[in-house]
């Protein structure tokens, strides 16, 4: 059976619509595939980045702690020469309570410096484990802000082409009870540019 001229570019620019709705449809799904795969692969590298900044801490915190600890072994085994030295001169000399005093002293100095030095070695060790929280941090901020892939509903695609249809058959009622006055008959020429003008849109 033959389909009237009307009829066929109904059926057409109904065709055309739910065509042009799908291969949209279609994309959306695409770049949310790729929005997801992309989030994926940035998830892995990060959570990868986040376990390299604490190891470079970690290694960091105890590379320095072995320089501290070296210096302030060092301190000691100076202090205990100095010491040595001190006692050794007031032994051959005697001094009495004035050397006294000067042990007494020198034990004080050297307990300073060494206060000194453990403080120093804290206070780096608490910048290296602020600087590796940091890192950290930012990773996290870039991870916290990839975004969602934003996939299209597919609800949405049937109420498009249901549109589509809906359109078609009331341009279909509209050309097969026209008003008065309306140009009418189907497969006429006037009939045919309205639904060319009709399916490329108003």
């Amino acid at each position: 059976m033959c389909l009237e001229p009307t009829t066929t570019m109904l059926l057409i620019s109904a065709a055309m619509s739910a065509g042009s709705a799908v291969v949209a449809h279609q994309g959306q799904e695409a770049q949310a595939d790729y929005t997801d795969q992309a989030n994926d692969i940035a998830r892995d590298q990060f959570a990868l980045d986040e376990d390299l900044q604490r190891m470079d801490g970690e290694r960091q915190r105890q590379q320095q702690y072995q320089q501290d600890a070296s210096e302030m072994n060092a301190h000691e085994a100076e202090a205990m020469r100095e010491r040595a030295t001190l006692e050794a001169l007031l032994g051959e000399y005697g001094a009495g309570n004035t050397g006294d005093r000067r042990l007494a002293t020198l034990g004080v100095r050297q307990g300073q410096d060494l206060a000194t030095l453990t403080d120093n070695a804290s206070k780096r060790q608490q910048e290296l484990g602020f600087s590796e929280s940091a890192a950290i941090g930012s990773t996290r901020g870039k991870l916290a802000s990839l975004r969602p892939s934003e996939r299209p509903s597919k609800l949405g695609l049937g109420l498009q082409i249901g549109s589509a249809t809906t359109t078609a058959g009331m341009r279909y009622h509209d050309i097969k009870n026209p008003r008065p006055g309306a140009a009418a008959g189907p497969g006429s020429a006037s009939i045919e540019r309205w639904l060319r003008n009709g399916s490329g849109g108003d």
